[in-house]
C-alpha cells in the first residue's frame, strides 16, 4: 500500500523507461534528501559547481558529439536542463562523461544512476551505485537506492542486507526504517509492526498506525489490529483503510452488528460518499437486512450513482422483498440506456414474471436465452413461465400442444443438464418439475442435491419424499418425513403422506393411524385421507371399517384407480369375490395397472371357481 510517507516506495521507475522522473535539481552541487547522519568523508570544498580532481579524464566523447567540451559541471547543466524537458536519454550520456571523471562523486553518481533507470539501463544504474558505495559504504542516500533497485529486481536479500547494515549505522533514519518495513512486511509482518511502533512514538501518523495495524493483522494479531484501527479512526474518523481493516477482522470474528455499526458512523459522517454507503449496504445483506440495504441503495440508483451492476443487485433485493413495481423501472431504464444483455433481460424477464406479466417476461426470457443459451437461469425462469402458462403440462394428457411439450422438455433437459450442483434454486426447481412429470428416477439427484444445500427447507423436503417412495427408497422417504413432521408437526398433508407410507409397508400401524386421524380433524371429508385411514385399517385386519373408509373415499374422489384397488383387496378379504371382481375391472378401466390388476382378477376369478 503506497502512502504520503512512502515516497521513496514508488519502485516502478526502475524496471520502466516510461513517465516522469523524480525531480532532479536543475542546481549542480545540490542535494534533495541530504542524510541527517554525518557521511563519514569530508567533502571537497565547492565553489558554484561540482568540484572536478587534478586527474580528470578526457572526454571520451569528440567535439561533434559532445560539443561543451570536458566541463562536468557545464555536462551536469546540460543534463538538468534535458531532464527538465522530460529527454532523459539525451541526458544519460551527459551524466556518463561527469561521473567517468569522477566515480567516486555521490551526487553525480545518484544523478547517473536515476537517469539510467529511466531509460532502462537498470543493470548500469546498479553498477554506479555499487561503485560508488565501495567509497562511502555509509552513505544514506547511494545505500537506499541500491535497496530500491535490487527490491525493484527481485533480490530481496542482498536489498535486505544493504538496508540492515546502514540501520546498524543510522538507527533513527526515517527512510530506512521505512524501506525495511516494505522489504520485510511480507515473510515478517511482525518485525515490520514493531519498527513502524518506534516511528509512531515521534510521527503519530493515523495512515502510518492503519498501515502498522495491516501487519498486526496479517500477522495473526488481530486484538492489537483493532487497537491500532480504532486509534487511527480517533485522529481520522473518514479513514477508509482502517474502517476497511476493522471491517474486514469483525466479518471474521462473526460481529456483524459491529460492522453494521462501524459503517453506519462512517456514512453518517460523509454521507457523500457512494463506496461507502455500498459497504454499509453490502454489510446490511451480510446481517439478513435486506429492507435496510435496499433503503440505501434505492435513493443512489433513483440519482444515477449506482453503476449498473449495483443497480442489478438493486433490482434483484427488490424483487426478493415483493416490491418488483419498484424495480421495473430500473430495469426497463437500464434496458433504455443500453444494457441489454443477456443478464439484464432475464432480469426484467423475472421482474415482469413477478409482476404478472406473462407476455413481457416471455419475450425478455426468450431474448436472454437467444444471447447467452447456456444462461441456466433464463433458461429455469422461462420454465417456471411456460408451466404458469400451461398448468395441464404435468397431467398425463396435456392439451398444451406438442410445440409447447416439446419446447418444454427441451428446456428441462437443458435445465437438468446446466443446473450448478451449488444451487439450490436450480435443482429445486428441476427436481420439483420432473417429480410433477412423475421421472422421479431422474427428479431424485436433484432434490437430493437441493435437500443437501437447503436441509430445512420443508418444500424441498416433501418433494424428496415424493420422489424417494416412488422409487422404492421408502426408509429414505420415512427418514424425509420424520424431518419433514419436525419442521410442519401440525401440517396435515404431511401427516398423511407419513401415515400412508408407514401403513402401506405394515410399518408402526398404531402411529399411522394416529397421524391419519390428526390430518381428517383438519379435513373431515378430504378423500385422500379417508382413503389412508381405510388402508390403515386394511393392514390391522379390520375390514369393515376399512370398507366403510374407502367408500367414502371413492365417493369423494370418483374412480380414482388406487382407491379402487383397496376396495377390491378389502372384499376379497371379506370374502365379497363377485363385488371384488367388479371393483378390479373398474380399477383396470379407469387407468390402472393392467398387469397387476390382471393378476388379481385370475385370483379372484380362480377363488370363485372354486367356491362351494
Amino acid at each position: 500500500m503506497i502512502r504520503a510517507w512512502h515516497t521513496w516506495m514508488v519502485l516502478a521507475f526502475a524496471l520502466s523507461a516510461c513517465g516522469s522522473p523524480p525531480a532532479v535539481s536543475t542546481d549542480p552541487v545540490s542535494r534533495t534528501a541530504m542524510p541527517a547522519a554525518p557521511r563519514g568523508r569530508t567533502p571537497e570544498p565547492v565553489q558554484g559547481s561540482v568540484t572536478v580532481r587534478e586527474e580528470s579524464r578526457s572526454n571520451p566523447f569528440d567535439d561533434d558529439e559532445f560539443p561543451l567540451g570536458t566541463n562536468v559541471a557545464t555536462a551536469l547543466i546540460i543534463a538538468s536542463a534535458l531532464v527538465e524537458e522530460g529527454d532523459l536519454a539525451s541526458a544519460v550520456p551527459y551524466y556518463q562523461f561527469a561521473y567517468e571523471q569522477d566515480p567516486t562523486n555521490v551526487e553525480v553518481a545518484l544523478r547517473y544512476s536515476t537517469a539510467a533507470l529511466h531509460v532502462g539501463q537498470v543493470d548500469k544504474a546498479l553498477m554506479v551505485l555499487e561503485g560508488v558505495a565501495q567509497e562511502y559504504p555509509s552513505d544514506v542516500d547511494v545505500g537506499l537506492q541500491r535497496g530500491r533497485i535490487l527490491a525493484a529486481l527481485g533480490r530481496m536479500d542482498e536489498a535486505a542486507a544493504v538496508n540492515r547494515d546502514l540501520l546498524a549505522i543510522y538507527p533513527l533514519n526515517d527512510d530506512l526504517r521505512v524501506q525495511r518495513v516494505t522489504l520485510v512486511e511480507d515473510n515478517a509482518p511482525l518485525e515490520a509492526a514493531a519498527l513502524l511502533e518506534d516511528m509512531l512514538a515521534t510521527d503519530p501518523d493515523p495512515a502510518l498506525r492503519t498501515h502498522r495495524a495491516t501487519l498486526l493483522a496479517r500477522g495473526g494479531d488481530s486484538q492489537s489490529a483493532e487497537a491500532e484501527a480504532l486509534a487511527a479512526l480517533a485522529v481520522d474518523p473518514t479513514l477508509e483503510p482502517a474502517a476497511e481493516l476493522l471491517t474486514e477482522i469483525y466479518k471474521a470474528q462473526g460481529r456483524e452488528d459491529e460492522v453494521v455499526g462501524l459503517l453506519e458512523s462512517l456514512v453518517e459522517r460523509t454521507p457523500g460518499r457512494e463506496e461507502q454507503r455500498m459497504g454499509l449496504a453490502d454489510a446490511y445483506l451480510g446481517a439478513g437486512r435486506a429492507a435496510d440495504a435496499v433503503a440505501l441503495l434505492l435513493p443512489l440508483a433513483q440519482g444515477g450513482q449506482l453503476d449498473w451492476g449495483a443497480q442489478l443487485l438493486l433490482v434483484d433485493l427488490l424483487g426478493t422483498l415483493g416490491r418488483s413495481d419498484d424495480a421495473w423501472p430500473l430495469v426497463t431504464a437500464m434496458i433504455d440506456q443500453g444494457a441489454d444483455g443477456p443478464l439484464v433481460n432475464r432480469v426484467a424477464g423475472e421482474i415482469a414474471l413477478d409482476r404478472g406479466d406473462e407476455e413481457v417476461a416471455q419475450r425478455y426470457l426468450e431474448k436472454a436465452i437467444e444471447g447467452d443459451p447456456h444462461d441456466v437461469d433464463s433458461v429455469i425462469s422461462l420454465l417456471v413461465l411456460m408451466t404458469r402458462q400451461h398448468p395441464d403440462l404435468f397431467r398425463e394428457e396435456p392439451a398444451a400442444g406438442a410445440d409447447v411439450q416439446g419446447r418444454f422438455d427441451e428446456l428441462l433437459a437443458r435445465a437438468g443438464a446446466l443446473a450448478d450442483e451449488s444451487s439450490v434454486r436450480h435443482n429445486y426447481l428441476v427436481g420439483a418439475m420432473l417429480r410433477r412429470l412423475e421421472r422421479d428416477s431422474e427428479a431424485l439427484p436433484h432434490l437430493v442435491a437441493a435437500h443437501g444445500l437447503a436441509p430445512g427447507n420443508a418444500d424441498i423436503l416433501y418433494d424428496l419424499a415424493v420422489s424417494q417412495e416412488a422409487t422404492g427408497a421408502y426408509r429414505d422417504a420415512a427418514a424425509s418425513l420424520e424431518d419433514l413432521l419436525k419442521l410442519r408437526p401440525e401440517d396435515a398433508d404431511v401427516l398423511n403422506f407419513y401415515g400412508y407410507l408407514l401403513a402401506d409397508q405394515g410399518w408402526e400401524l398404531a402411529r399411522a393411524e394416529t397421524m391419519i386421524l390428526q390430518a381428517l380433524e383438519q379435513e373431515p371429508e378430504n378423500a385422500f385421507y379417508l382413503d389412508s385411514l381405510g388402508w390403515v385399517y386394511y393392514r390391522q385386519g379390520k375390514y369393515d371399517d376399512a370398507l366403510d373408509k374407502l367408500i367414502s373415499a371413492s365417493n369423494g374422489m370418483g374412480d380414482d384407480p388406487v382407491v379402487l384397488e383397496h376396495i377390491g383387496d378389502t372384499l376379497d378379504k371379506l370374502g365379497q369375490y363377485e363385488r371384488a371382481l367388479s371393483i378390479y375391472e373398474r380399477a383396470r378401466d379407469a387407468g390402472g395397472d393392467p398387469a397387476e390388476l390382471e393378476a388379481r382378477l385370475q385370483a379372484i376369478r380362480k377363488k370363485l371357481r372354486e367356491a362351494p
